[in-house]
Order: structure tokens, then sequence, then C-alpha cells
């Protein structure tokens, strides 16, 4: 069983290397937004942009992997089809039926998405017998 100290420090660094990521994702976002490209398509995008980002980010620095990455990627590539699919879908309906304002349904679709990807990436990704 993990340490709260443990927990504590890995949640900071997962906060602050999605954290990067996702200011990624919302960059490349907000430009194709200015562009005029439809809103759900532009945040897949962005999504995917931050998603190249956040599987270095986390590998080395959250969860300081020392395991190839041919055994670790695979696993990263089924986890980010399940986000950016909730984070399309998510974000879809909550702009659709809740929140007309492109900032707030992606911040509550972001904050969802977080608990999500930091749920799998400890259990299934970056998980004890893998990586420290």
């Amino acid at each position: 069983m993990a340490s709260i100290h443990y927990l504590s420090s890995l949640c900071i660094r997962f906060l602050f290397s999605g954290g990067i990521a996702t200011s990624l994702h919302w960059g490349v976002m907000w430009v194709l937004v200015m562009l005029q490209v439809d809103a759900t398509i532009a945040t897949g995008v962005g999504a995917l942009a931050g998603a190249m980002a956040n599987y270095l980010l986390q590998y080395y620095h959250t969860f300081q992997c020392d395991e190839a990455h041919a055994s670790v990627f695979p696993a990263y590539l089924r986890v980010c089809v399940i986000g950016l699919c909730t984070n399309a879908a998510l974000f879809h309906l909550i702009f659709t039926f809740a929140l007309p304002s492109i900032l707030w349904a992606q911040l509550c679709t972001t904050g969802c998405v977080t608990l999500l990807n930091f749920y799998l990436y400890k259990k299934v990704v970056f998980h004890e017998r893998r990586c420290a």
C-alpha cells in the first residue's frame, strides 16, 4: 500500500505534468476556435496534442518510469483513446445541454477527465509493477 507522502507527491507531479499538457491542449484548441474550427473538433485536436506531450511528462517526471516504452506506450495509447473519447463526448454534452460557453464546458470536462486519467495512469499504465 502506498504511503500518504508518496501519493501526495505523485498527485503534485501528476498535476504539474498534466497542467503543462493541458495548457498545450487549450492553446491548440483556442487557436483552432479562433480559426473558426468547430469547438468539438478543436478540443479533440487539442487533446491529441496534449496527450503526446503528456506521455513524456508522465513517464519521466510523474511516475519516473524506467520500463521500456514498448511495454508502457501501448497501455498509454489505450488510456488516451478512453480519455479522448470521454473528453469529446463530455464536452459535447456539457456544451450542448448545460453550459453554452466553450470555456466553462472545457473547464468542467477537463476536471472530470483529469480524475479519470489519474486513476487509469496509476492503475493501468504506470502501475507499481512497471514504474516507481
